[in-house]
């Protein structure tokens, strides 16, 4: 497959998002940012800590995360996070 076949981030995202209602874009949003930030975390310490935590952690870490911004009044990120 050629490079420029495959979508950017930003089309990406739009494509996931673009449908959503607002509430819930706001909880996806919310979500990204936040996996994000746990990997970028991750990197941080095992280059500066020389730390290794499992994907498994790194996800609980991860959904730790979201559900306080869920308590702090995040919208929408019950949505994200809900496992019903």
């Amino acid at each position: 497959m050629h490079a420029t076949a495959l979508p950017t981030l930003l089309e990406w995202w739009r494509n996931q998002t673009g449908n959503a209602e607002k509430i819930q874009k706001k909880g996806l949003c919310s979500a990204f940012l936040t996996v994000h930030w746990e990997i970028w975390m991750e990197r941080n310490n095992r280059i500066f800590l020389s730390t290794e935590s499992t994907p498994p952690a790194i996800a609980g870490k991860i959904v730790d995360e979201l559900q306080l911004w869920g308590m702090a009044g995040a919208k929408g990120v019950q949505n994200v996070i809900s496992r019903e």
